[in-house]
């Protein structure tokens, strides 16, 4: 959760994972400096033994609202967020992990399908929501009530407007406003979640639905499965993961709690 200290104020972002953050981040810290609560190397630290030493299990800059007791020097004079439509959100993060290299267990378990990686990582969640440095957290866990909203889908020009306001004119030499470059852009095959991977996220975040105006999915308009996905190379290992995938189906929820647990370790 990064703020700003700018001439005696402190600005606030309750930064959504996968909802355009860091570039918000990259900006805030261009135009007020140094941010606190911001760690961009917490996730190499956890994995790399970090977990054992306790804590929250979360990086300082994606704390849930709940966590932040103490952590800010003063009540914030400016808070903001930046949210996501949910079903683009957690596609975002199936796609991050996807390609994730450490740990192995990360693109491995995403190998057998975003409808087993779906259950099993909701399922997750639900054991433990920190599970992924709070990805798959529901925004409304993560924006305090007061905080002025953004949309990813609006751009991020709009951000940095409104930092103008609140902040002042810039220092000589910036543009006001300016630009924060985000680009809502994917690589590989396009996702469609089918009718019942969309009712599993319209459950699972149902309070960001009604908190943030985003309109449920259509789920009448959504294919019967799950369509596209990773694209594995041809041969044998490709039918293996398609194999063990279909396998896996039936009891991905039941994957959850080892899930969580091998979070907690610092194993995925």
């Amino acid at each position: 959760m990064p703020y700003a200290l700018h001439e005696g104020r402190v600005i606030f972002f309750a930064h959504v994972p996968k909802a355009g953050g860091s570039s918000v981040e990259d900006h805030m810290a261009a135009r007020f400096g140094p941010l606190g609560l911001l760690d961009r190397g917490w996730m190499q630290g956890w994995i790399d033994g970090r977990w054992r030493d306790g804590g929250l299990a979360v990086s300082p800059q994606h704390l849930a609202a709940a966590d932040l007791r103490g952590l800010l020097p003063r009540t914030p004079d400016a808070a903001f967020a930046v949210v996501r439509d949910p079903v683009a959100r957690i596609v975002s993060e199936y796609r991050f992990q996807a390609r994730a290299s450490r740990p192995l267990s990360r693109p491995r378990l995403a190998r057998l399908g975003f409808d087993v990686w779906l259950r099993a990582t909701l399922a997750a969640a639900r054991r433990d929501p920190r599970v992924f440095d709070n990805h798959i957290r529901p925004q409304s866990d993560i924006v305090p009530e007061g905080a002025r909203v953004f949309r990813l889908e609006d751009g991020l020009d709009a951000v940095a407007e409104w930092l103008d306001q609140v902040a002042g004119p810039p220092p000589q030499g910036q543009t006001p406003g300016g630009r924060i470059g985000h680009a809502l852009r994917s690589t590989g095959a396009p996702i469609r979640p089918g009718r019942a991977e969309l009712a599993l996220i319209a459950r699972f975040y149902a309070r960001d639905y009604a908190r943030f105006g985003y309109p449920p999915p259509d789920l009448d308009a959504a294919p019967a499965r799950t369509q596209g996905g990773l694209a594995p190379r041809p041969g044998w290992r490709a039918r293996l993961w398609r194999g063990a995938g279909a396998a896996a189906r039936p009891v991905a929820p039941l994957l959850g709690p080892g899930v969580a647990a091998a979070w907690r370790r610092g194993r995925i």
